[in-house]
């Protein structure tokens, strides 16, 4: 069965994720945690060009997501005997985390607007609410890694070590506090998930054009 160009892009697409993770994240550095309106109309007001680019790149994400959940879904799927469960709720945590990224991207955009509008109200709003924006985000990762990590143990979809590192995730993003370590390693996850997913895509039709045209001994 040969692999579209299409089916070789999904997995990738975690990669290209995990680099714009990397990347809205740079763009940001420094940036005020704070609820203060003015401080953060500040920073806004002298990084709008920054700002703008982090939204962009949030947006991009929140694409590359989506594809890089199918991808998952269809690793995970492939080794599940019956029902699809784990590469269910994998797909749907996935997409939880695909939604979080656009949240996100909306809220910096408002922000921006906000604060060019010079509306002090709405930009404390903004404030409140971006201060607030890693929770959905959380979730969506807590389930998202543990249906990847037991999934991935059950069906050997991933190598039992990233499974296990997987799960690890998991852990830390269902403890709260534990969310500030799950968000700095999430871009790496990503990209090691996304080049192993694609090695063992690309290695499959290889290894059974090599049973096929093996010579076969006859008795």
């Amino acid at each position: 069965m040969s692999i579209s160009r299409f089916d070789r892009f999904l997995p990738l697409a975690g990669v290209l994720a995990g680099l714009l993770f990397v990347l809205a994240s740079a763009l940001t550095w420094g940036a005020p945690d704070t609820t203060d309106a003015d401080e953060l109309a500040a920073w806004v007001s002298g990084h709008e060009t920054r700002a703008l680019l982090s939204a962009a790149a949030l947006a991009y994400l929140a694409v590359l997501l989506a594809f890089f959940s199918v991808a998952l879904r269809l690793a995970i799927r492939s080794g599940e005997p019956g029902e699809s469960t784990y590469s269910s709720v994998a797909f749907a945590g996935g997409l939880m985390v695909s939604v979080a990224s656009a949240l996100w991207a909306f809220l910096n955009m408002a922000t921006l607007s906000a604060v060019n509008d010079d509306d002090a109200a709405a930009v404390e709003t903004m404030a409140h609410l971006s201060s607030l924006s890693w929770l959905p985000w959380l979730v969506g990762s807590a389930v998202l890694f543990l249906a990847v990590g037991i999934g991935g143990l059950r069906t050997a979809a991933l190598p039992r070590w990233l499974a296990i590192a997987t799960l690890v995730l998991a852990v830390l993003a269902l403890s709260g506090p534990g969310g500030i370590v799950v968000y700095f390693i999430s871009p790496v996850w990503l990209v090691v998930t996304g080049v192993v997913l694609y090695a063992r895509l690309t290695a499959g039709p290889a290894a059974a054009q090599s049973v096929d045209t093996a010579p076969r001994v006859h008795a």
